[in-house]
């Protein structure tokens, strides 16, 4: 963040490369796919599935900045940060405001958990507790502009009026200022011609799936029968791995290189998701949009581990007869996911 708000409108549309520091590597992609993936996750701009209200981001155009980068990233084939609600999403392809118009359904957690009650509170008011209830939310609905006294007939009205405020309207500039930084290289009027694309690199609702990163990747299996029978067990231990991990059935212990000796435990259990996966494979948490698929190469002469490359991008298997065995196969694809950037706090 601190080169790129050194960098004025002519370094922004040079080609970018990234470079991490202890790790060896020519940026052919993969390397900029990781860097665009942490600042994503890592960065404070975002909050939820909306912007933060940072006065001092607004300051120093660092929501530009984020923009910036977004179509940066989406112009060298980054899947995008995919976490805004649709709202937003419709705001800055449209410029039309839909948050009175609709019925908001919100995720649990989206909108952070004060909200999240005072929503909960004043749907649940009734005849004999309106008036403690107006009392105790007094402030989240002064916020919003709602000055009405609540009632029992107003109270569809206010509970419209939080969700519309926090979602957007909290945060226009914000919004605004970033469409300001998606417009770099046309960037924005892309996204303006494709709205269906544009929903899928921007908006909260996509994921990737086990299937996603099984038709991915296409084995090159060796034409000896034996050999290309171990490889397919391979191959359908790894299937095996990404349907598990869909399921929510594995975890690791991670360390965190921080641990201050204090305040966090050294040793964390986190469980892995397809994210995570993708993440470690590719460089990115979704599949890239500018790489139609990747490779599975079997070594039978190294003893090293197996390793990906995410540039390319593909997986090298080694150690064949070990990893015919699933429960050896899952200990390495756990030693990759979690030694890669991005996994925990690392």
């Amino acid at each position: 963040m601190e080169v790129l708000k050194d960098a004025d409108e002519d370094d922004w549309l040079k080609p970018m490369k990234v470079q991490f520091i202890g790790k060896e590597g020519i940026d052919a992609g993969g390397l900029a796919r990781e860097f665009f993936s942490l600042l994503f996750k890592n960065t404070t701009v975002f909050q939820g599935t909306t912007f933060s209200l940072n006065p001092d981001f607004l300051e120093k155009k660092t929501y530009k900045i984020i923009g910036q980068i977004t179509a940066k990233a989406l112009a060298q084939g980054h899947p995008g940060p995919a976490c805004l609600n649709k709202h937003i999403v419709r705001y800055l392809l449209t410029g039309i405001d839909d948050t009175c118009t609709s019925n908001i359904n919100l995720k649990e957690g989206e909108l952070g958990a004060d909200i999240d009650r005072a929503i909960k509170q004043l749907s649940e008011a009734t005849a004999d507790t309106v008036g403690s209830v107006f009392e105790q939310n007094a402030s989240v609905l002064e916020a919003t502009g709602f000055t009405k006294l609540l009632t029992l007939k107003n109270r569809d009205e206010a509970i419209k009026v939080v969700k519309a405020h926090y979602l957007l309207y909290r945060v226009m500039a914000s919004v605004t200022q970033s469409k300001e930084g998606l417009k770099l290289g046309g960037v924005l009027e892309v996204l303006r011609r494709f709205p269906k694309d544009a929903e899928g690199v921007l908006g909260s609702g996509g994921g990737v799936t086990a299937e996603d990163i099984h038709n991915f990747y296409s084995p090159i299996y060796s034409t000896e029968s034996t050999e290309k029978s171990k490889e397919q067990r391979i191959v359908y231990n790894l299937n095996r791995f990404l349907c598990k991990i869909e399921k929510n059935k594995i975890s690791s212990t991670w360390l965190n290189p921080w641990h201050d000796g204090q305040d966090t435990p050294e040793d964390q259990t986190k469980a892995i998701s397809l994210e995570n996966v993708s993440q470690a494979l590719i460089g990115s948490p979704r599949l890239p949009r500018d790489v139609s698929k990747g490779n599975i190469q079997f070594d039978y002469k190294s003893s090293n581990l197996s390793s990906v490359n995410t540039c390319v991008p593909f997986i090298t298997f080694s150690n064949i007869d070990s990893i015919q065995a699933y429960e050896k196969f899952e200990e390495a694809m756990i030693f990759i996911v979690v030694g890669a950037y991005g996994f925990g706090c690392a």
